[in-house]
């Protein structure tokens, strides 16, 4: 597993440059990297080399989520350092890795994962608020989640997909009984190989949304 998780910084993904699944809502102006900085080919490489927006006004977004095989009994937490360097964390029992490229932090700072319990795919990041000159890659290894393995479909045809959401609650405002939930953007995804990864610019909560390829909304 962890040979898995670090090895997607080198996982072959020719489409991973388009952005995968339904639209952004979020109000973002795109950017293009210069020939300077822009990264190799692969899944790490094309998300970085992506779609890369600037946050404008948080909207409210209520998304259907996507439920994990079998609920997570309890968080799991671990921290790990990086710096101007960059750095990458993996951790086997959550399936997830985290991808800071070199440039995108200034200074040396000591970053703490949160998974949170549950049904669904939830993550809080720390310190809270923390901003990045370049977008961070998470992953996480959905290839035991036959729902995902589905929606990973969209890139062929199918009427939904998987997206990275980001929320700026407290805690993730779910309701389990219809199984959906209030986010405030979808981050650029790709997804290969039972690998979906989504680019963050800072951090706080995000989760795994599901969503029409041809409009918004998982409903």
């Amino acid at each position: 597993m962890r040979k898995r998780l670090l090895g997607i910084v080198g996982a072959a993904l020719i489409a991973s440059a388009v952005v995968a699944g339904c639209a952004d809502r979020a109000p973002t102006a795109p950017v293009v990297p210069s020939a300077a900085t822009q990264p190799a080919n692969s899944l790490l490489g094309g998300l970085l080399g992506g779609v890369i927006g600037t946050v404008g006004k948080l909207l409210n977004i209520v998304v259907s989520l996507v439920e994990r095989p079998a609920a997570l009994q309890q968080d799991i937490v671990w921290s790990f350092d990086a710096g101007p360097g960059g750095a990458i964390s993996a951790n086997r029992a959550a399936g997830l890795s985290i991808a800071v490229p070199p440039g995108a932090l200034s200074q040396h700072v000591r970053i703490t994962v949160t998974v949170k319990a549950g049904n669904v795919y939830n993550y809080q990041f720390a310190p809270e608020g923390l901003k990045f000159a370049l977008p961070v890659v998470v992953t996480q290894d959905v290839s035991d989640n036959s729902l995902i393995g589905s929606l990973l479909g969209g890139l062929l045809g199918s009427s939904k997909t998987a997206k990275g959401a980001y929320y700026s609650a407290p805690s993730l405002q779910y309701d389990p009984k219809t199984g959906s939930a209030t986010v405030n953007e979808l981050e650029p995804t790709v997804s290969a190989g039972g690998l979906l990864s989504f680019q963050i610019r800072h951090f706080s909560g995000y989760t795994i949304a599901m969503c029409d390829n041809g409009g918004f909304g998982g409903f």
